[in-house]
């Protein structure tokens, strides 16, 4: 476990001539430091800290970090841990559903603030104040599927786990697909020892969506079947993903991702800024979960000076008042149900003659705009998108009934 000992000043109004004693308050991250985050979570959240303007020094706030190893019970001890002996007042994580709901399960009993990189949890996990910031399966697979469909693609396989979630975002995948005038050819499943029932059927110019990260099986068959299925990626993925496993074997696969470090002025900025800052550990840019860090952390030292004490409850009322407005969620918002609106990019990875420069990995095909992104994560597109306004704050989906958008 490391403690980052950077420091930031909060204003803590006081009454005049009183003086207090510097508070200490702690942020928690959780993430799997051997996988596609390593320590770039760290440099993440230290640079948020140093972002927040230094004022009268009354609230000192540090981050802390530890590795999960993809354990549910490792991430629950180290959550645990850090509220009883380390004066923790919010934790964020990164690490998949099975090690979001370990922590979620602490944070509830324990009414401590926790932000989710990666999961959106449905209300019924939550006991405590608790945040989806920058993806989740249901966002980035059905934005994608939508962009697909509405750029030609008409015939789908659909590839994905033998679990509950799998099934689900299959089934939505589908709805999605077919809603808009595509085809489902066929929907095969896998489980996480290797079995796979394989594609059983093809048709020109298919596209095969896989959900997980299954796919050196799927892309054997693919390499197999060159210009009739082309490849599309429903989960996150990672830059890293591609040296993984190979650009040749990946090259055209598209993508949906929240944050592409090559995007715009803004996103290079900021990954300019990232590589600086742990230049003497690595030179490889940021990805999504990097970046979204850095984003939450800010926002929630935003809020704590806003609340002026760090009572989780307090704390998130104000994340959802303030705008989110950084390179990472342009004219953002957090809405009621904990949700932040950021934009989606839809991404094809280049094949290596198309490569500029050191890091340029991904050509950006489509922006998607926050609110039209939460519009496809419904299942239920709006009759016309984006037509939600960015105001809009349905509990659970901006469409969630009858396609119409609430007001």
């Amino acid at each position: 476990m490391k403690v980052l000992a950077f420091v930031v000043a909060i204003l803590f109004a006081l009454p005049p001539g009183q003086c207090r004693a510097q508070a200490i308050t702690r942020i928690g991250i959780l993430a799997d430091f051997s996988s596609v985050t390593s320590d770039g979570v760290s440099t993440a959240a230290s640079m948020a800290l140093q972002d927040v303007p230094d004022r009268d020094r009354q609230l000192k706030v540090e981050t802390v970090s530890a590795d999960h190893q993809r354990k549910p019970d490792i991430a629950a001890n180290i959550a645990r841990q850090w509220i009883d002996s380390e004066k923790v007042s919010a934790i964020v994580v990164s690490g998949g559903i099975a090690v979001s709901l370990a922590v979620v399960g602490v944070t509830g009993e324990k009414k401590v603030l926790s932000i989710m990189s990666d999961v959106a949890l449905p209300p019924r996990d939550r006991k405590a104040p608790t945040f989806n910031w920058t993806s989740n399966d249901q966002l980035i697979g059905l934005t994608l599927a939508n962009y697909l469909v509405d750029n030609g693609h008409k015939n789908f396989s659909i590839v994905a786990p033998s679990t509950a979630s799998g099934t689900a975002l299959a089934k939505a995948t589908s709805n999605v697909v077919t809603g808009l005038g595509g085809n489902i050819i066929e929907v095969s499943n896998y489980n996480f020892q290797g079995s796979w029932s394989g594609l059983r059927a093809g048709a020109p110019d298919a596209t095969v969506v896989v959900f997980g990260y299954f796919l050196n099986g799927i892309l054997d068959q693919i390499d197999d079947q060159k210009g009739r299925l082309r490849l599309a990626i429903g989960s996150p993925f990672f830059l890293t993903d591609i040296d993984k496993i190979g650009r040749s074997r990946l090259e055209g696969a598209i993508f949906a991702t929240s944050f592409y470090w090559d995007a715009n002025d803004a996103t290079r900025d900021w990954a300019k800024r990232f590589v600086n800052a742990r230049r003497e550990r690595s030179t490889t840019p940021p990805d999504m979960i990097e970046a979204g860090i850095y984003s939450a952390v800010r926002h929630y030292l935003k809020a704590l000076l806003e609340a002026r004490e760090s009572d989780a409850d307090r704390v998130a009322e104000k994340m959802k008042q303030l705008p989110v407005d950084d390179f990472f969620a342009p004219n953002g918002r957090v809405r009621a149900n904990g949700q932040l609106v950021h934009p989606v990019y839809i991404v094809q990875i280049k094949p290596k003659n198309d490569i500029r420069y050191a890091g340029d990995s991904l050509k950006v095909l489509e922006v998607i705009p926050g609110i039209a992104a939460q519009e496809a994560a419904c299942g239920t597109p709006c009759p016309k998108k984006g037509a939600c306004p960015q105001s809009s704050d349905q509990p659970d989906c901006p469409c969630p009934k009858g396609n119409a958008c609430p007001q």
